[in-house]
């Protein structure tokens, strides 16, 4: 599910199980390939490869593993959220 008010990242994806229950957020620096993904083909399909227990962090509870079409034209990882932080010289 799209959300388009979240009130922490204002976009935002939310994950959820085919009967609505909900899993979580798609990870923030994901949100943009993921987005363009949605709009190429609507169809995205997911599901819970792992679940951890405590003590793990909450966000790092579950893994998902997401598949869909993002279109021949599309370079992945791209946006700014992957830049290094540091340049080579």
């Amino acid at each position: 599910m799209v959300e388009m008010d979240n009130p922490v990242t204002r976009l935002a994806l939310a994950l959820h199980t085919d009967d609505y229950h909900m899993i979580g957020w798609a990870p923030r620096y994901l949100v943009s390939d993921l987005m363009h993904s949605v709009s190429e083909s609507p169809i995205l399909n997911a599901r819970v490869i792992k679940i951890n227990e405590g003590p793990a962090p909450l966000n790092r509870r579950v893994l998902v593993e997401m598949r869909g079409c993002a279109g021949d034209d599309f370079e992945p990882m791209t946006s700014p959220d992957f830049r290094p932080l540091i340049q080579e010289t």
